[in-house]
Formats: C-alpha cells, sequence, structure tokens
C-alpha cells in the first residue's frame, strides 16, 4: 500500500512521542527450522497422465474477455495507487450442470484408465485460476496448462467442494489455456463439473522472475550478509483471492515460545482480513536467485502450499494491520519460523520482500528521526522506517520487519510513502508494530505457549434471541474495566430453521480494549465494531429469521468476570430505548441473569 504523510509533528512534540510505551516485560521467541517433514504423497494417477495439449476448437470451452475493464485494472495497477491486483474475476456464461459435456474428450492413461479431458480458452490470459462450484463423485480431477507435467497440479476431489456452498478456488496455470483432466475407475460422468468463474490474470508473477515496473533500487536477498538475511527461507510471496480478483502480498512464518513448529505465518490485515480470503491463498517459498545478483529466477521452481486458516488479526485504524494464520500444509524443508520480540525498535532493520510480485530482496534501514502522524490509521500501533538501501514496492505488504543482529520479527510491513522513489533522499515505509499485536491486540494467544496451554480466564455471554433483518438491530456496549483487551469469539449456537446451527467458534479480529468501552452492532448477519465486521452468513442458515450467539471473551494474564467486562444491550432505534432481556453471563464464579 502506498500513503501520504497527513501531519509532521514539531520538534518538542517529537521528544515526547520518541519516549518507549510502557510495554509489558519484553517476551521473544527464537527461530525455529523444519528439519524434515513428510514426504510430499504423489498420486499414482498424475504419474500416468499423457498431458496431451492438443485440442480443437469443438474441445474447447472459450470465455469471453471484458478488454475494457482489464485496460482499466492495467492501467490502475501501474499508478501505484492501490493494492497490487494481478487478476480479475470472469463469470462463465450458462455455468452449471453439463455445461462441459458438448467440449470433453475421452482420453487413455498410460495405466490404461479411462479419463476425460476439456479446455478452458482465456485469450490473452498470462495464468488462469478456475473456480469450482461442484466436482464429480469418486474420481480425481487434474489441471494443468500446456507445459503439460511441469504446471500439473492435483488430484481434487469431490470432498473439495462438497461442504462449501462458495465453491473452491483450484490452483492457478500459467498461461491462456487451462486443461481439466479427469480420471476415475470404469465409467464415470462429468455433467456434476461445474465452473462458474476464473480468476483471469493480467500481471504475470507465475513464471517471469521480474517485473517490467519494478524499481532498478531493489537489493537481491542474497546481496546481503545480515543474520536477518539468513532467515530468507522464512518469507513467502503470497496469492489469493478478494472480491474482485486475485491480489499479492508477502508474508512470513513466525514461531511460538515452544518451538512446536505450529504452521502460523504472519501477514497484512489489508492483504488478508477474513476466512474466506484466507482460503484462497498460495504461499510461494524459495522465489529467490541462487546468488548475489544472479539469472532471475522462475517461480514454477519454488515449493507452495495452498489455503489457509483465518486466526486472528486487527485492522490498520483500530490496531496494527496484522493477520495471524494457520497454513493448511507444511512448507518445504528447511523452512525458518521466524524469531520475533517485544521490545522496541532500536536497531538497524532489514526488511525482505517481493516487490511487485517479482523475486525475493532485501531492504536496510532504522526507525525514521521525524515523528510522522499518517491518515487513516492507528499512529501508535505503527512504526515509521527509512530505508537506506533497498525500497518498498506495491506487493510488498505484510513482509516482515526484522532485527538485522537477530532476525528476529519486530514488525509486518503497512504500506509506504507516495514520495518514494530510488532518487528519494528518504525512502520511507509504515509497519505495525508487533509489540502492540503481541501485548494489546492477542496474538500472545496463539504465539506464547503458556497462554496456549493455560487459556486464561474467560466471561462469556449468551445472548437467545438475535434476528436476522438487518431492520431489527441490537446494540450491546461492552466495558472493559480491566488493563488487558479481550479477545471476542463468536458462535452461533442456535436458530429457527430446519437446518441445525453449526455451533463453531467464528475466529474474529474484534478486540476490548482494556480501560475502554466499546459497542457492539448485531446488524441482520453480520457483527461490526467499529471499522471491523464479523460475517456470520455461513453459520446461519439462509431462511432463519431468528438465532442465538454465544460471545466468548478471553484473557490471557487477567482474570476476567462478568463485573470486570460489563455489557448492557438495547434493541431497534426508539427513543427511549428498549433494553435487551433474557441474555445471561457467566464466568468462573458467578452466573447472571439480564
Amino acid at each position: 500500500m502506498i500513503f501520504n504523510r497527513n501531519i509532521q509533528i514539531t520538534a518538542f512534540l517529537i521528544a515526547i512521542f520518541l519516549i518507549p510505551a510502557p510495554y509489558a516485560e519484553a517476551i521473544s521467541a527464537s527461530p525455529s527450522k523444519r528439519v524434515t517433514s513428510a514426504p510430499e504423497k504423489v498420486d499414482p494417477y498424475i504419474q500416468t497422465l499423457n498431458f496431451n495439449t492438443q485440442r480443437q476448437p469443438s474441445e474447447t470451452l472459450t470465455i469471453p474477455i471484458p478488454t475494457d475493464k482489464l485496460n482499466k485494472l492495467k492501467s490502475e495497477s501501474s499508478t501505484e495507487t492501490k493494492q497490487y491486483q494481478v487478476s480479475t474475476h470472469i463469470d462463465i456464461p450458462d455455468a452449471g450442470k453439463s455445461m462441459f459435456t458438448p467440449y470433453m474428450r475421452q482420453l487413455q492413461t498410460k495405466g490404461g484408465l479411462s479419463s476425460k479431458r476439456i479446455a478452458i480458452y482465456a485469450k490473452d490470459a498470462v495464468f488462469i485460476r478456475p473456480h469450482f462450484l461442484t466436482m464429480p463423485s469418486n474420481v480425481s480431477v487434474f489441471i494443468y496448462g500446456v507445459d503439460g507435467q511441469s504446471s500439473a497440479r492435483g488430484p481434487m476431489t469431490d470432498n473439495s467442494t462438497r461442504h462449501k456452498e462458495d465453491g473452491l478456488w483450484g490452483p492457478p496455470v500459467a498461461g491462456d489455456v487451462l486443461f481439466i483432466e479427469i480420471v476415475g475407475d470404469g465409467h464415470f460422468d462429468i455433467s456434476d463439473l461445474s465452473i462458474d468463474k476464473i480468476s483471469y490474470g493480467f500481471i504475470n508473477p507465475l513464471n517471469t522472475g521480474t517485473n517490467s515496473s519494478e524499481l532498478s533500487c531493489n537489493v537481491d536477498v542474497n546481496c546481503s550478509s545480515s543474520t536477518a538475511a539468513s532467515y530468507k527461507n522464512a518469507v513467502a510471496l503470497i496469492f489469493f483471492e478478494k472480491s474482485d480478483g486475485g491480489y499479492l502480498c508477502s508474508g512470513s512464518m513466525i514461531a511460538d515460545t515452544a518451538g512446536t513448529n505450529t504452521n502460523w505465518f504472519l501477514t497484512a490485515n489489508h492483504c488478508i482480513s477474513s476466512s474466506t480470503e484466507a482460503s484462497t491463498l498460495v504461499a510461494y517459498f524459495g522465489y529467490r536467485t541462487s546468488s548475489c545478483n544472479g539469472a532471475v529466477p522462475s517461480i514454477s521452481n519454488t515449493s507452495s502450499v495452498d489455503g489457509s486458516d483465518y486466526i486472528a488479526g486487527t485492522s490498520a485504524s483500530d490496531g496494527t494491520d496484522f493477520t495471524l494464520l494457520k497454513l493448511h500444509s507444511n512448507p518445504p524443508d528447511g523452512t525458518y519460523y521466524l524469531g520475533w520480540t517485544t521490545n522496541d525498535i532500536s536497531e538497524t532493520v532489514d526488511g525482505i520482500h517481493y516487490p511487485k510480485g517479482s523475486y525475493e530482496r532485501i531492504a536496510e534501514g532504522s526507525v525514521y528521526s521525524t515523528s510522522i502522524l499518517w491518515s487513516g490509521i492507528n499512529n501508535e500501533g505503527f512504526a515509521t522506517i527509512n530505508f537506506t538501501s533497498g525500497i518498498i514496492e506495491n506487493g510488498s505488504s505484510g513482509s516482515p520487519l526484522m532485527l538485522k543482529s537477530s532476525g528476529k520479527i519486530v514488525g509486518q510491513l503497512y504500506g509506504s510513502d507516495t514520495s518514494n522513489s530510488c532518487s528519494s533522499s528518504s525512502r520511507i515505509a509504515i509497519y505495525g508494530k508487533f509489540a502492540k499485536s503481541y501485548n494489546n491486540y492477542g496474538l500472545s494467544a496463539y504465539l506464547n505457549s503458556s497462554s496456549v496451554n493455560n487459556a486464561g480466564s474467560s466471561v462469556t455471554y449468551n445472548i437467545p434471541f438475535l434476528n436476522t433483518n438487518s431492520n431489527v438491530a441490537t446494540y450491546c456496549w461492552l466495558s472493559n474495566t480491566l488493563t488487558e483487551t479481550a479477545t471476542a469469539t463468536f458462535s452461533v449456537m442456535s436458530n429457527n430453521s430446519s437446518v441445525s446451527a453449526s455451533q463453531s467458534a467464528n475466529s474474529t479480529n474484534i478486540f476490548i480494549a482494556g480501560k475502554k468501552t466499546t459497542m457492539l452492532a448485531f446488524n441482520g448477519q453480520s457483527i461490526t465494531s467499529g471499522a471491523t465486521s464479523v460475517d456470520l452468513s455461513n453459520d446461519i442458515s439462509g431462511n432463519s429469521i431468528s438465532y442465538g450467539l454465544k460471545m466468548l471473551l478471553t484473557t490471557i494474564g487477567t482474570d476476567a468476570t462478568c463485573e470486570s467486562i460489563g455489557m448492557s444491550c438495547f434493541q431497534g432505534t426508539t427513543s427511549p430505548r428498549r433494553n435487551l432481556k433474557g441474555y445471561t453471563c457467566n464466568d468462573n464464579k458467578n452466573h447472571y441473569d439480564f
């Protein structure tokens, strides 16, 4: 992200702002390394595919391309005024059951099994990523491009989509032709294969190692001798889908205090801020040169991990713009999980990142000597860094800020100044402070082993009736008299539909700060706190008019009670207010009815 400076503070105020924040006693974690992992299982079918990439027009579904829309997106991406978008979503006309039957080609594997293949053509796409609505049962689905076996991904099965109402994004494949091959024993029906849209790549991060618009003052990570650079394989380029298309950011594996090698992954909240976005993640590890300023690498030679769970996070306006994910599978052997510290940033730092989706680079600098207020963010949660070597660009968001001497994380990238250039006397970047994320916004609950093993205390509010009609909203004020921030988790416990409620916990980025009052708006099928919103629609059946909710408020080091985190609720906007009745509160000692 690129941002304008808002207000520059005077010298007198600078001295005040530079006084170290009163953090709790500093905590740190050492880096750990994945030495070995289970060998990757290769599906036996993929070794027998013929990868026949010859196709006839009659075997190809051609997707109409909105050229005006694409030209506009390409122009916007070059202006560096927003996140680094590299693809756009294009709907497939007449998507649904039997949509591919007219394009099916009968093939046979080397092992004599029956296979059926269809081709999708999207003119001039630099990559294609399919969105599956449904898949046939009892078969394996593979996708590949014109490169054949080197681009093959799979298998995917109907289990991948069976319990997903909104479908599943397959992996991206380079080129403007995508082959889908279905393999199974005996005769099978492909009528249940349906794809409703594709992510059409118009900027290519998949097989070129450099982008023509990336800046020349970027520094190859292999040209640095810092300790931080020795942990470079912890950092990954990530590709993910939002509602309008695919985007690129950066991020890193991060250790917990117990060194469990849990697949925690740290990035920026403005990159990924929901479970839906997290599920679409593809993380590319090892995308770098083999030596200082060596040959431009190909991303096809990297290892990738598909999918993640959204665990926690907070926005830039309310917190520090961090997101913690948990990858669905292990990163490659030799990957580091970065250490971290909650100490103040008082020494030289390095930022390792992927500018414009290009290969891995490094920037070196220190805390900027002039205090700056930035518009639209919670400034006390951020540090301004001046890089004297290297530079930050779009696509670098979410990358770790690391102490040069130890490689420990002290922040993750939010954005940079619009005035940055290779000729600038200062190259400014803004990082969310790790110490604030850890101490104030709930990150300690996952990275501190004592917190994980001793979950602290909790307060549970049960609200038996909330209306799914957005015109019948409920508003609750929470007052946290503790000094510690409480983390809120929500579970839909009941509804009036024939489909039972999931009763599964919904991880959120809503926090009730210590010594603060916070209003939650239960508006239809969502919960809003300030600029942060939690979508409950996947947990509430579509035809429900009401549901019951459990809200769990968790603290780590403080004994929370119903009295120390009190709540008062009312329904509607009439005057006088209609106080909510019938909700309850439970803590470790007491039960209250309201």
